[in-house]
């Protein structure tokens, strides 16, 4: 029996759009901000994410731009680039099928305009790990930068410390100092990751008060007039951090009489430690605080008095204050 025609009719069609719904997996949409990589001018490297795109039909093909900061000077792209510059770039996927309906995603990336340099500072020395203290260290870089940060210690360990840097090709090395307490030490840098990192902890020495990058007479002119009870942590002479600047802040001196800061920089070089200066020219100088170290009174301050003080001369009116060096007689004013 032939068969007959269906009549067409309009009812209870299916809309067979319901069908293309797209979906994107794999474009991150939260913003990124990140310093610029170091050991390059160019920015950031980030990896490119795997981005796919589908529908109930099958897989669809994704388009990628990438939408430069203006002051960069980058055209809009298509293509993931090597490096992200300096500033905030736009980067988008988007995803249509053939019938027009679509897809897009959209994620910000900022390259922050500066390099970061981590750096490990110790203090050389006996001081106890239960003080805890803050110091502020200076840091300078061959590139002629100068940085002073405070660093928080341990005893004689330093947290290691993230400095921020301008942008540069290179940053081949860096010295630090305590600006009250030690004189400097350098150390060389590497690219490590997106880093410059300092090849070894930089372990500072003590004995220099007065900034000039010399441990000398100077500083045992100026430990003889600081020495005293109710110090902080970062007081002047105070080389071991405890409330008192005593005796045991002289063995610093001592035992680093005339060392002279190294630096990473040919162009920057202290002067040369002296072992005698005249308190008259301590008093034209301004510096006539530190007359009080003239202990044998012949109008110098010098390495003489340095061996009277070791050996028990001019001892304070408080017996407590400077305890014996090595547990041995003397030692204290």
């Amino acid at each position: 029996m032939p068969s007959s025609p269906i009549p067409f009719s309009t009812v209870n069609l299916t809309n067979v759009s319901a069908l293309g719904v797209v979906t994107m997996t794999g474009a991150p949409t939260a913003g990124i901000s990140t310093p610029a990589d170091a050991g390059t001018v160019l920015g950031a490297a980030l990896p490119m994410p795997t981005v796919t795109a589908s529908n109930g039909c099958g897989p669809i093909p994704v388009t990628l731009t990438v939408q430069f900061p203006a002051a960069s000077g980058g055209a809009t792209t298509s293509v993931w680039p090597s490096h992200f510059p300096v500033g905030v770039s736009t980067v988008t996927w988007t995803a249509t099928t053939p019938t027009g309906q679509s897809i897009t995603r959209s994620q910000t990336i900022e390259v922050l305009d500066y390099q970061v340099v981590t750096v490990d500072v110790n203090r050389i020395g006996s001081i106890p790990a239960g003080i805890s203290y803050s110091l502020p260290i200076r840091f300078r870089f061959d590139s002629g930068l100068v940085i002073t940060q405070p660093v928080n210690f341990a005893g004689s360990d330093g947290a290691v410390t993230d400095l921020r840097v301008p942008v540069r090709a290179n940053y081949g090395c860096v010295s630090a100092k305590s600006t009250t307490h030690t004189i400097s030490t350098g150390g060389s840098l590497a690219v490590v990751g997106t880093k410059y990192v300092a090849s070894a902890p930089i372990a500072l020495t003590a004995g220099d008060s007065n900034d000039d990058n010399l441990v000398d007479v100077l500083d045992f002119g100026n430990f003889a007039s600081d020495r005293g009870l109710g110090k902080t942590a970062s007081s002047r002479s105070n080389y071991d951090h405890n409330p008192v600047v005593n005796t045991a802040d002289f063995t610093f001196i001592t035992l680093n009489f005339f060392k002279v800061g190294g630096e990473c920089t040919a162009n920057f070089a202290p002067g040369q430690p002296r072992d005698r200066v005249k308190v008259k020219d301590l008093r034209r100088a301004g510096l006539g605080h530190m007359a009080v170290a003239d202990i044998n009174g012949d109008g110098w301050v010098d390495t003489t008095d340095m061996a009277l003080f070791a050996q028990g001369a001019m001892r304070s009116d408080n017996p407590e204050l400077d305890a014996p060096v090595g547990g041995a007689e003397g030692g204290g004013w």
